[in-house]
Parts: structure tokens; sequence; C-alpha cells
């Protein structure tokens, strides 16, 4: 709930004096024509893939403000960038966040603060829980993947800030895989 989230970070404030990396993977996707698509559908959408993330970093960066130092990522999806059928909504909620992550990178940089935004394709998580056949997803991005992305952003140098990285998966059946599943068809 979103009202939690002061409540809940003030509890971690005080028990962590600082914040040098803050990783948001939050997501939730839901798909369909968008005629289809129920108020509730949307509002959990952009609550748990926009207004979440928004609130919780406007929190998160009071404090790395006042040390003049942090790294911000936000995981966020091929999907801000690149749109497909029956993805209206996810996509929406994505590209929002990676707008937020552009102005926060242009607001932040004074203070010496990155942002960085990973944009993987289709990882093999239970994201696509859905899918009949998960044999197909053996081509899939995998969570160590994106792990090792987050590892070199997180070891760059403070001199420097990667702003966003593309990651999607080498096998064209993995890149199709996503939007089989979306249509409820088999690649």
């Amino acid at each position: 709930k979103l009202e939690s989230i002061k409540p809940n970070y003030d509890l971690f404030r005080r028990k962590c004096n600082k914040i040098d990396v803050f990783i948001n993977c939050a997501g939730v996707g839901i798909f369909g024509s968008i005629e289809n698509i129920t108020y509730k559908e949307l509002i959990k959408v952009f609550n748990v893939n926009t207004l979440g993330p928004i609130l919780l970093l406007r929190e998160v960066v009071v404090d790395m403000k006042r040390a003049r130092n942090g790294l911000i990522i936000n995981i966020e999806s091929i999907a801000s960038v690149k749109a497909f059928s029956h993805g209206a909504m996810y996509i929406s909620s994505k590209h929002a966040l990676a707008g937020f992550s552009e102005s926060l990178w242009a607001e932040l940089k004074q203070d010496e603060i990155q942002v960085c935004s990973i944009r993987p394709g289709l990882v093999n998580t239970s994201f696509v829980d859905n899918v009949s056949s998960n044999h197909k997803l053996e081509n899939a991005l995998l969570s160590k993947d994106i792990a090792h992305v987050v590892e070199m952003v997180v070891q760059q140098s403070s001199h420097s800030n990667i702003s966003s990285i593309e990651i999607r998966p080498l096998k064209k059946s993995a890149q199709n895989l996503f939007h089989c599943i979306i249509d409820n068809k088999e690649n």
C-alpha cells in the first residue's frame, strides 16, 4: 500500500545510517486489450510499477542528497522503450518509470548521485508463471544475468554514470516468446 511507504522507510532509516545503493525491482504485469482492462488492474499496475518506486525514491533521495553520494538503479523493462500489442497498460507504467529515471538523473547529477535504468527483455522468473510450456523459457534471460549487470553498474567509477542498459535474450525464440505469451499462443 502506497500509504505505508513513508512510515516503513522511516523505520528503516532509524536502523540504517546511510544508503549507498538503492535497487528498485518492483514489477507486475497485467496484459490484454485496453477495453478489457479493469480500473482495479490499472491502479494495481501503476501503483506497483510507477507510483510505489517514485514515492520510495522520494524518501531515499533525501538521504542520498544529504550524503552527496549514492546510486539508484531502476530495473524497468525493455517494454519501457519497445511497445507490443496487448501491453499498453504495462508498457505505459514502465515508460513512466523510464521518464522518471531520466528526469531524476538530470536533477541529481549536481549532487553526485548516479541513476541507471536497466531494461531487461524476457527473464525466466515467476513473472511468466502462466506460460503453458515452461521448457520454452530455457533461452530467456536468467536472474543471474540481471544480477551481473547490476554488479557491473554498482562497480562503476564514482566519476561516471551508466544511464541505461538494455539486456535481451540472445536466441530469437526467446525474444519472440513474450509476445506469444501475451497473445496466448506458443512460438
